[in-house]
């Protein structure tokens, strides 16, 4: 009843049966496909994770274009008397917005192309090579979350650290800036 347990029932079969019998279980049986499986799911970790990684490299670029880009008006505010700190709260808060539209969008993209592969079946598979029809999809809402996690505190730690550099350059560097 659970494929889990194989080895703890062909310890049972075997004891009931005797030592003139031979029990084989199905993880011994395809070694070599589980070996290949488990292999390629290390291997997709690791370029999921560089997906991330460079998806997170692109938030933080975005978020410094945007406030490289601001540059100049985040001068002419302090000019008028705008204090470091306010301008600071305003690119956090501004970055922060960014970051969450841009990986909750990014999560349900991903969960919903997911789900549809795995619904009909997009993705077709040689059945007399892979046993299966077509490719199996098990959306992990907990590496979902993790994820989503992972962006999230990226994408602030960013927007902080961005926010925090630009309200304390001085007001000639910003004023300076060509448009």
């Amino acid at each position: 009843s659970n494929p889990d347990n194989a080895r703890v029932t062909s310890e049972e079969v075997k004891n009931l049966l005797g030592p003139e019998y031979q029990v084989v279980i199905w993880s011994d049986l395809n070694h070599d496909l589980l070996s290949a499986v488990k292999l390629e799911r290390m291997v997709s970790s690791i370029i999921m994770g560089i997906m991330v990684f460079v998806a997170s490299l692109n938030v933080i670029a975005v978020l410094v274009l945007l406030t490289i880009y601001r540059f100049h008006e985040i001068s002419i505010l302090k000019s008028l008397g705008v204090k470091n700190r306010l301008v600071r709260r305003v690119l956090e808060i501004s970055g922060m917005s960014i970051v969450v539209k841009g990986v909750l969008f990014g999560v349900f993209l991903g969960v919903t192309l997911s789900f549809l592969i795995s619904k009909f079946k997009l993705i077709p598979l040689p059945a007399e090579i892979y046993l299966i029809d077509s490719l199996p999809v098990d959306i992990s809402f907990l590496m979902c979350g993790a994820i989503t996690i992972i962006c999230l505190g990226i994408g602030c730690v960013t927007s902080i650290f961005a926010s925090n550099k630009l309200s304390k350059a001085s007001i000639s560097e910003g004023l300076h800036i060509a448009r």
